[in-house]
């Protein structure tokens, strides 16, 4: 299946799957980085 989805026809669809996964992910990030700030890890 991932052979296929990365076929140029099916560009839309992979890039909407793409989107929905950063989406998902975006939150957890966040609060990684927010953590990592208030800890001193990273600085910004």
């Amino acid at each position: 299946m991932m052979d296929h989805l990365h076929l140029e026809e099916n560009a839309k669809l992979h890039y909407k799957i793409y989107r929905k996964r950063f989406a998902d992910f975006l939150p957890l990030y966040t609060r990684i980085i927010e953590e990592g700030v208030e800890e001193g890890v990273f600085r910004t």
